[in-house]
């Protein structure tokens, strides 16, 4: 078995998420990565993408979904590809990472970003989630376990 790592990073698109009736209406710029873990043997033995995960398939469920329902929280959207994308494709291990590149605060900040890792153990899926501010070169963690 030969498990690798498929990753689409910076995929950038426009949507209309928000907690402000503003950012509904006039919507912004939203980036996304991608990182799927999945068994890689077959597609690298036979050179076929159809024994891959195409991930020009990959972008456009992102798209649909970011640039579809309009959701309040970067969790809520985060958590909302995981789910799309886990019905898709069979995986062991997918993280999203959704940044806002302009959050509507006052002051300098880089991008607000949450992060989803949602993983397979013993057929049980498990996640947890972390949340990033960034503020110029510096970053604030902070690590959320998942709920019993």
């Amino acid at each position: 078995m030969s498990v690798g790592v498929l990753r689409l990073k910076n995929m950038a698109f426009f949507g209309y998420h928000g907690v402000r009736s503003e950012e509904r209406r006039l919507g912004q710029r939203f980036e996304v990565d991608v990182e799927l873990a999945y068994e890689m043997g077959r597609a690298a033995a036979s050179d076929r993408v159809e024994d891959a995960i195409d991930y020009r398939a990959v972008f456009e469920v992102v798209e649909d979904v970011v640039t579809g329902k309009a959701m309040r929280l970067l969790e809520a959207l985060a958590s909302r590809i995981v789910e799309v994308l886990m019905e898709r494709f069979h995986v062991q291990r997918i993280v999203v990472r959704v940044r806002k590149m302009h959050p509507p605060i006052p002051g300098h900040l880089g991008c607000a970003e949450v992060e989803i890792v949602k993983e397979c153990e013993f057929g049980k899926p498990l996640s947890h989630s972390t949340f990033l501010l960034h503020h110029g070169d510096t970053e604030n963690t902070e690590h959320f376990p998942p709920l019993p």
